[in-house]
């Protein structure tokens, strides 16, 4: 989890103030990046908390994380989206706006979006190298 944590300290260091994030793991990340986050999976969010969905805990996940809401969480227009599988990789993916963007609701927002990925350097307990962390950031 150490990748988590450098993910946010590198958020903190490079967000301007009112910038926002948006990610479904609120943990680690939004911790070390001091950063206001919108749960993508709605524990702090009443929007999503609130939401009816038919067959809840039926779908193979955890129970509420089907109450995700991700044409609303976008419609708010935070800076930064952290996707929930390509968090962190070891090395760089060549089509990251593609697989980032492959799902319906990122497809409509896809121009305000820019793909970035950032290298980290990080010991996953084999000595120091190179990591990229990958997220959408809102085009200014």
């Amino acid at each position: 989890m150490r990748w988590r944590a450098t993910a946010g300290r590198w958020l903190a260091a490079h967000a301007r103030p009112g910038d926002v994030l948006a990610i479904r793991a609120a943990g680690i990340i939004p911790y070390y990046s001091g950063l206001p986050t919108i749960d993508i999976l709605g524990l702090n969010d009443v929007h999503i908390a609130h939401r009816k969905v038919p067959g809840m805990g039926g779908f193979g996940r955890s129970i509420g994380h089907e109450k995700e809401d991700l044409p609303y969480v976008l419609a708010r227009r935070p800076t930064y989206y952290v996707d929930e599988y390509l968090y962190v990789t070891g090395e760089s993916v060549p089509d990251l706006r593609r697989r980032l963007l492959d799902r319906p609701a990122l497809r409509e927002v896809g121009d305000l979006y820019e793909a970035r990925a950032v290298e980290l350097t990080l010991d996953a307990g084999d000595g120091p190298r190179p990591h990229w962390f990958n997220f959408l950031e809102l085009r200014r």
